[in-house]
């Protein structure tokens, strides 16, 4: 198979050191975490305890998780909600696509109306949409708003050879309104102080965190001693030959970076063959030609009312997240169980062979979520450094308020020394 045309690459660099790109990518990042949408891969019905999911990467035991689907909905009047469960998980399952639940379930809920969960901290359901950029004199929002607010980049030479480091901070706002007196004040406390808690926690659970982060599924297993990975053949040009920058394979499981992505028109016409001793296949490092394959059909959440959980709290918005537009624009289908012997993918014309620079060291699974990942901005050290919480108001809204303070420090390289821009230019004469 030719190789991909890398002069007509897209631009996946980011040439600046922004602080508005470290912004974006923390709203990204609580999107995809605290509200953790995920879709039901098989039907669930009154009286079971386990469910199948699409990925339960994010959930923990313990944890509290809201199922609905395109039935439900908020009464606009009582703003209660209807035809949801709340459960907590009792345990996750030894792969990437059950939860066990504590309580049996009270009604079913069928992958045709779209079935779902989403984490509810404190039984309380987080919208995307209520994820904002920076603070706001009036907030219009559901009931929990989170404001990612910048507040600096303070830089300072870490060596003479050229090296700048910059430590950006920002502030994570939580809101939550609260409407009388005794336990309902009460209440919206609790809720403001658990997701402070839950944001500090996932912080320091991300020390190297994801902010700013491209990554592609892989359409077939990648097995141990593999030099390469597979990747759908439409993407391959985001994907180009590059010996300078790390790249990670990793699954719900497993993760290895150091890898970079060789030129295949460097490699030797000779093939070599290895056996995946996790799956027995065998695996050929010749390059691999176009197979055409079926595609699978979308199953996207019909939009409905604004206060119908199929517009406010649809699985479409989680293409907000930090993966590239290729990959955050797959299908919602199940995720096929396929292996490198197995190549024919759902919703694929085709495989394009990336070629790494060292063999794989672990098995990874396309039912783990297997992806290639390439980070574009390296962030070193980042923590929450301290959690405060108050009542604001906004408008004529009482909110209980919590703020969580981040930093994050990455370096830029700077090669001296640096070429002149020229005398400054004189005034023309008046």
């Amino acid at each position: 198979m030719a190789a991909p045309n890398w002069q007509h690459t897209k631009e996946y660099d980011i040439p600046t050191y922004t602080i508005e790109h470290i912004v974006e990518g923390m709203m990204n990042f609580l999107r995809v975490n605290l509200v953790a949408h995920t879709t039901l891969t098989q039907d669930a019905f009154v009286g079971d305890t386990v469910i199948y999911v699409k990925d339960n990467l994010r959930f923990e035991k313990l944890q509290n998780i809201a199922i609905f689907d395109n039935t439900s909905y908020i009464d606009p009047d009582t703003h209660e909600y209807h035809g949801v469960e709340y459960h907590k998980v009792n345990r996750l399952k030894s792969d990437s696509t059950r939860l066990v639940l504590k309580e049996p379930l009270g009604k079913n809920f069928l992958v045709a109306d779209n079935a779902r969960i989403q984490k509810a901290i404190h039984e309380t359901l987080l919208y995307e949409k209520d994820v904002l950029y920076g603070d706001r004199a009036v907030i219009a929002f559901d009931y929990i708003a989170i404001c990612v607010e910048p507040e600096g980049d303070a830089t300072e030479w870490m060596a003479l050879g050229g090296l700048l480091s910059h430590e950006y901070t920002l502030s994570i706002i939580v809101y939550v309104k609260t409407s009388g007196l005794g336990e309902e004040e009460e209440y919206a406390q609790r809720i403001c102080n658990a997701y402070g808690d839950e944001i500090k926690q996932l912080l320091l659970n991300g020390i190297h965190l994801d902010l700013c982060v491209d990554e592609v599924k892989l359409r077939a297993d990648g097995c141990i001693g593999q030099d390469y990975v597979l990747i759908g053949k439409q993407v391959a040009d985001d994907w180009p030959p590059d010996g300078c920058r790390n790249y990670d394979v990793q699954d719900n499981f497993h993760i290895e970076t150091l890898h970079s992505i060789r030129d295949p028109n460097t490699l030797s016409s000779s093939s070599s063959e290895t056996t995946c001793p996790s799956c027995h296949v065998s695996s050929s490092t010749e390059s691999i030609s176009s197979i055409s394959s079926l595609s699978s059909p979308s199953s996207k959440s019909n939009s409905s009312s604004s206060h119908s959980f199929s517009s406010s709290s649809s699985w479409s918005s989680q293409s907000i997240s930090t993966s590239s537009s290729s990959s955050s624009s797959s299908s919602l289908s199940s995720w096929p169980n396929s292996s490198s012997s197995s190549v024919t993918t759902s919703g694929f014309g085709g495989l394009y062979q990336v070629l790494l620079d060292s063999p794989l060291r672990n098995h990874y699974r396309v039912s783990d979520h297997a992806k290639l990942r390439r980070t574009k901005r390296f962030l070193y050290d980042s923590r929450a450094s301290n959690v405060e919480y108050g009542t604001v108001q906004k408008g004529s809204v009482f909110l209980k308020a919590g703020v969580v303070r981040w930093f994050g420090k990455e370096t830029s390289v700077f090669r001296l020394p640096q070429v002149g821009r020229g005398a400054p230019i004189q005034p023309l004469p008046q």
